[in-house]
């Protein structure tokens, strides 16, 4: 919550498709409206039109209601985090998002400030067969990812991925990838490395948020020495530039077939997305004559690819930012909603 020069941010609430924390908050807000004595005139809320938090902002007659893109809100989040005012990269990587375009975003380059952004890059995009059934169940993603790259053929792969699950639910799986059945397209980096957990072995069905991730970071066990990566391909696409993931998952085979260890194909992978990062940044900072880098979305969470993504940054001549007193996680997204909706109310009162 904003008033003048000041932000006060409320305790972390949780999943509001509980009924309790959607009372919790509701509850919350009103709390700290009376605890400041404030009367909004704004209420910010994510561009999805189905989320709890977007209905309750539109149900508030005495605000007026401001839709924020989810990764705008990260890369402002991480922005006021570090004083920011002015044009920034925002490398914002996550789970889900909800797009400007429908899609499912989760792996972006956006170039922008406060007031605005535009999509300047993004993760080649997948899908996801089952929608959000495919976020609990990695090895979903594996073979989505599967299916796109190599068809039918996939299935005859010594994978013990493949191996160990019913061949209708892989033929399944796979049918509804190719056809875009209940497969939503998404350019999500947190999903792409819950596939890649998967395609690994590393873990296939997730009991908590972030597990398949985490337990890819952890074969590298903490140590962030560079390594080579796998070979990057940039496309265009209505200029956009577009990091195509299929020369890596050609290396992930190769290795696997090769019986590489673990932990070197999860540094491979990792390093292959620290050189993506810095090539896109490279290329739009030139582009859009921006040197200011943000990091945030919960992908930076992990603290091997954020270390690597800063050094290469930095030692490519670019000025990186990174969250500190803000989570970079949707646990800090509020932040970032309040300022891009504070700065559009600025804009707005200086036209009238």
């Amino acid at each position: 919550m904003g008033a003048g020069s000041s932000l006060h941010v409320g305790q972390h609430i949780g999943d509001l498709k509980s009924p309790g924390n959607q009372r919790f908050f509701a509850d919350t807000i009103g709390h700290l409206r009376g605890l400041f004595e404030v009367t909004p005139r704004y209420v910010a809320h994510d561009l999805h039109p189905d989320f709890h938090s977007t209905r309750y902002a539109r149900s508030c007659t005495d605000m007026e209601p401001v839709a924020v893109q989810h990764h705008h809100a990260h890369m402002a989040s991480c922005m006021a985090d570090n004083g920011l005012d002015r044009p920034v990269l925002g490398v914002i990587f996550d789970g889900t998002g909800y797009g400007t375009d429908g899609t499912i975003w989760g792996g972006e380059f956006l170039v922008g400030d406060y007031r605005g952004f535009e999509r300047a890059g993004h993760l080649a995009r997948f899908r996801l067969p089952g929608g959000d059934k495919a976020v609990r169940e990695p090895a979903r993603v594996a073979i989505a990812l599967l299916t796109q790259y190599l068809g039918q053929e996939a299935k005859s792969l010594p994978l013990p991925l493949l191996e160990h699950r019913d061949p209708f639910e892989v033929d399944v799986l796979m049918k509804m990838t190719e056809r875009g059945v209940n497969a939503p397209l998404t350019s999500s980096m947190g999903r792409l490395f819950d596939g890649y957990s998967a395609l690994l072995g590393v873990c296939e069905e997730v009991g908590y948020e972030g597990q398949a991730a985490i337990e890819l970071e952890q074969l590298i066990a903490w140590d962030h020495t560079p390594a080579t990566p796998w070979p990057l391909r940039l496309d265009e696409e209505d200029g956009r530039l577009v990091v195509d993931h299929g020369p890596w998952l050609e290396s992930l085979l190769t290795g696997l077939t090769e019986r590489r260890g673990g932990g070197g194909l999860s540094r491979a992978f990792h390093e292959s997305v620290v050189h993506a990062v810095v090539e896109v940044c490279l290329r739009l900072s030139r582009r859009h004559g921006v040197p200011d880098v943000v990091l945030s979305g919960g992908v930076f969470l992990n603290q091997h690819l954020l270390t690597r993504v800063e050094q290469d940054l930095t030692a490519a001549g670019l000025r990186v930012h990174t969250h500190r007193r803000i989570p970079p996680n949707d646990g800090g997204i509020s932040v970032g909603q309040a300022m891009v909706a504070a700065a559009r109310a600025v804009a707005q009162d200086a036209t009238n």
